[in-house]
């Protein structure tokens, strides 16, 4: 699912338009982006953080040099145990 395919689920599940629901998601979207400072936890969806990466040599697979990687901030997200259960329950579903 895309973007626009979320938006046009969310229009429908909402009963609103699909501008509304553009702003939802984007709303949604600026909320993450802005509070990643600290965590972010959603009960029964997940966690949504930032982990420090440290810095670290690794090597170019094409030559074989090796390549200083700087230290780096990354975004992280721990799915919770509802979203897990649905998942698990959606997998026994499909492997029937």
């Amino acid at each position: 699912m895309n973007k626009a395919e979320l938006i046009n689920f969310m229009a429908g599940d909402l009963e609103t338009t699909k501008a509304d629901a553009a702003k939802f998601v984007d709303s949604f979207i600026s909320a993450i982006h802005e509070n990643l400072k600290t965590s972010i936890k959603i009960s029964g969806f997940g966690t949504f953080a930032r982990a420090k990466r440290s810095a670290r040599v690794a090597k170019n697979p094409s030559t074989g040099a090796e390549v200083k990687i700087n230290a780096k901030w990354v975004p992280t997200f721990k799915a919770g145990a509802t979203l897990k259960d649905n998942v698990q329950a959606m997998s026994a579903k499909v492997l029937r």
